[in-house]
């Protein structure tokens, strides 16, 4: 969980990225959840200040922003640049934090790495592994026994039955089901609809579609 004083620096300015500080300030109000204050916005364009209204400064280009003592980094992109951006920030020295909506269900057992997003609404069973950088958006339901590697994208409301595994970077579309013990691997995607079944054998990198 963050500290109250840690400065947050939010690395992209889609859309993701103007939820991201909604849910910061959702969670000031509230008094719960992850506990940050906006140092400001990097990435390529600063466009998306404007298109959402947002007002956060601008810190410039994420090759170049400077990261100070008490900044923590979460990479708030989810598309397909996402994992080399959060090897960007990495390799310049970034402390990765993470981000807990107040909504949002996280079990005491449960083990998170660091630059994750929980957004609201989300539930993490007893006993989840949840390893870094990986993006739970809305209604995301990992239940017990869960473990999910790095740099996974689990999109709304997809559920993940006990004892479930996910390898890293992943990919789960909305509203897909992984049945109890089911298994997706590296890189493997798994549309918006689809089940994945506990005897479906999915190869590294594929694409499972709904049935």
């Amino acid at each position: 969980m963050a500290n109250a004083g840690d400065r947050l620096i939010i690395v992209g300015t889609g859309a993701l990225a103007a939820e991201l500080v909604g849910y910061v300030h959702e969670n000031a109000a509230a008094g719960g959840g992850s506990q940050y204050q906006i140092k400001g916005m990097t990435g390529i364009d600063p466009g998306g200040l404007d298109a959402y209204d947002l007002d956060v400064e601008w810190l410039g280009h994420q090759d170049d922003v400077a990261l100070e003592p008490g900044d923590r980094v979460i990479v708030a992109i989810g598309g397909k640049v996402r994992r080399r951006v959060i090897a960007l920030m990495a390799g310049r020295g970034a402390v990765f934090g993470n981000f807990v909506h107040h909504t949002a269900i996280v079990s005491g057992s449960a083990r998170m790495g660091t630059g994750n997003l929980v957004a609201p609404f989300c539930f993490v069973g007893p006993k989840a592994t949840i390893g870094d950088h990986n993006l739970l958006n809305y209604r995301v339901t990992a239940a017990h026994d869960v473990s999910l590697a790095d740099e996974i994208v689990l999109c709304p409301s997809v559920t993940l039955c006990g004892h479930v595994r996910i390898g890293s970077g992943a990919f789960v579309g909305t509203g897909a089901s992984l049945l109890p013990n089911s298994e997706l691997p590296e890189n493997a995607k798994l549309k918006a609809g689809a089940i994945l079944y506990t005897d479906h054998s999915v190869p590294e990198g594929s694409l499972v579609l709904p049935v």
